[in-house]
């Protein structure tokens, strides 16, 4: 039997209720023509997430966020990990996965005393009204968190205290290289977030707060930035920029010691398979080197194995 063609009014993503009334049938609508996402929601033809790769769960997070905010009402909003999401903070692939490593729940909030949602594929958390708020997103258009209110909220998810600081720094970070955006938060706002009234995660965030830089460029920064301090040796200066005897620019670098003309450089994983980024990489060292500046290089996996070992190549070339 052929399927009832659906009205040309209703988009491809479209509420149970939109459609009822348009004169859709109940029947037509548990068609399998049609996915079921959220509860209240249909959507028809391809409804992936647009230009991302195919295991991306933040680009499934955002795409999922945009289908339930067709049914969200009015005084729910994103929170937690999706705000972090929708906001593009940097956060460890484990924390947007379920147990079973499947899409992590999405989740939304609402101010006390009304009752947080409950029903499949959603994460539901009540929040006191002086712990966040609520704004608008500029580019995806749904009800989300403040920047600031997210690391506020994700300190009840991210145990390691290097992520909090990393998220803060992100949020805070200064506009240093060309078509860097503006920063999504100021220290001040953080501050004010540490200091609204207790919340899951209060120490750490107070913790946090203290080792929250505006210079640092990414979550793998960070953290080498705290591994080496955390080691008892001086605080690297970020981003630093390196000009020879003449005044000329060499390069700027990720971590810097200037007084002993030490840099520590991290080596993400494009540099190994970008053959044009690689020449360039050799290229920028061996100027370092002619600048009289020695060039730690680190990767991931000195990062996030064998820390020790990084903190002991830094301590030796001091």
């Amino acid at each position: 039997m052929e399927r009832a063609p659906l009205p040309a009014s209703l988009h491809p993503v479209f509420t149970v209720s939109e459609a009822r009334a348009a004169g859709v049938s109940a029947s037509r609508l548990r068609a399998a023509d049609l996915d079921r996402p959220f509860r209240g929601l249909r959507t028809r033809g391809a409804a992936g997430p647009d230009g991302s790769e195919p295991d991306d769960p933040a680009a499934d997070a955002r795409h999922r966020a945009r289908l339930l905010a067709h049914t969200m009402p009015a005084n729910q909003f994103f929170s937690h990990v999706t705000a972090a999401v929708l906001w593009g903070l940097p956060l460890s692939r484990r924390v947007l996965v379920d147990a079973e490593g499947g899409p992590r729940p999405l989740d939304v909030g609402v101010f006390a005393p009304r009752r947080h949602p409950r029903h499949v594929g959603v994460r539901g958390h009540q929040v006191r009204p002086a712990l966040a708020r609520v704004v608008t997103h500029p580019t995806e258009g749904v009800p989300v968190a403040t920047p600031a209110s997210t690391w506020g909220m994700l300190a009840s998810v991210l145990r390691d205290p290097h992520d909090l600081v990393a998220v803060g720094d992100a949020l805070v970070r200064e506009s240093m290289f060309e078509g860097d955006p503006p920063p999504l938060a100021t220290v001040e706002q953080l501050r004010a977030v540490v200091e609204a009234g207790r919340r899951v995660g209060s120490p750490l965030l107070r913790l946090a707060l203290d080792r929250v830089r505006t210079r640092s460029a990414s979550r793998t920064e960070t953290r080498c930035r705290l591994l080496l301090v955390d080691a008892g040796l001086p605080e690297p200066v970020l981003n630093h920029h390196v000009y020879d005897e003449r005044g000329r620019f060499v390069a700027c670098v990720d971590l810097a010691y200037p007084d002993r003309r030490v840099a520590v450089e991290y080596e993400g994983e494009h540099h190994l398979h970008d053959p044009d980024q690689w020449a360039r990489d050799i290229r920028r060292h061996e100027r370092l080197r002619e600048a009289g500046w020695v060039v730690i290089r680190v990767t991931k996996d000195d990062l996030f194995r064998s820390p020790a070992a990084l903190v002991a190549r830094v301590r030796r070339v001091l």
